[in-house]
């Protein structure tokens, strides 16, 4: 059975050894992933918005089912 918490979160953090932002993304199962090369936390944020579920499709094959509960940012319930 497909459960909606078994979608990864997205969250906007910032560098801390350099200026910039990153998308971490955390899976359910705990494992993290980065997407780096943002130039602000709008801009991370917006990616989040705009483009998080075209990423998680691309990546995972389940993700179209997925994408029927949508995507969580972190912070967000």
């Amino acid at each position: 059975m497909f459960e909606q918490n078994s979608n990864p979160a997205f969250e906007a953090r910032s560098l801390s050894s350099a200026p910039g932002w990153y998308v971490r993304v955390i899976w359910p199962h705990g494992k993290r992933e980065h997407i780096p090369g943002f130039v602000s936390q709008r801009e991370a944020v917006r990616w989040i918005e705009e483009k998080a579920k075209a990423w998680l499709s691309e990546r995972d094959p389940f993700a179209a089912a997925a994408q029927r509960f949508g995507v969580r940012h972190a912070g967000q319930r």
